[in-house]
């Protein structure tokens, strides 16, 4: 464990975005290794997701190690339902600001896995709040984006989407742990 738990550095932020980009980079190269018929390619991101953030919690010990079949289930699980409910409900519903709400979706899917894998979490309500924000953040920065960027050129869109909603999210993550933080649980 390089991060000291409750201390949250400037470069531990720094952890958080590479992981963030990772993640979105390999989330978009699933998309041009994976078959579009394949069934393994919906829910293939969400499982990027997890994996990754399970990675960042073990490296950051936010979880026991002897936890680690649960905690990476949960991930897992939460941020494939989350993958799925930002386009089919957020993104499908959310018109005008449907990448907003895709992206509040999603987040909010995710936080919740996370408050249940990582107990190291405090003021909960806080968190997920936080985090769902950020999400939203993420998904109305790419409403931009996806303005100036043509759909002719659709591998260059989802790099787009993939990677700056993800460390949009993992920012939104360290703000919440970072500032967050209580005596007591909640």
């Amino acid at each position: 464990m390089i991060v000291k738990l409750g201390v949250l550095t400037r470069q531990s932020l720094i952890i958080f975005i590479l992981v963030g980009f990772l993640s979105g980079v390999l989330c978009w190269a699933g998309g041009l290794w994976i078959a579009e018929d394949s069934f393994f390619v919906k829910p293939y991101p969400g499982i990027v997701l997890g994996l990754s953030l399970f990675g960042l919690g073990y490296f950051i010990g936010a979880f026991q190690r002897s936890r680690s079949a649960i905690t990476v289930l949960l991930l897992v699980a939460f941020s494939i339902a989350g993958w799925r409910l930002s386009i089919d409900v957020g993104y499908g519903s959310g018109q005008p600001l449907a990448f907003t709400a895709a992206g509040a979706i999603g987040a909010l899917s995710v936080s919740l896995g996370l408050v249940l894998a990582w107990p190291i979490i405090r003021r909960r309500y806080l968190f997920v709040a936080v985090v769902t924000l950020g999400g939203a953040v993420g998904g109305l920065i790419f409403r931009f984006i996806n303005e100036l960027v043509s759909d002719s050129f659709e591998s260059l869109w989802a790099f787009l989407l993939f990677v700056e909603w993800q460390v949009v999210f993992m920012i939104g993550i360290w703000v919440a742990m970072k500032y967050g933080k209580s005596r007591g649980k909640s």
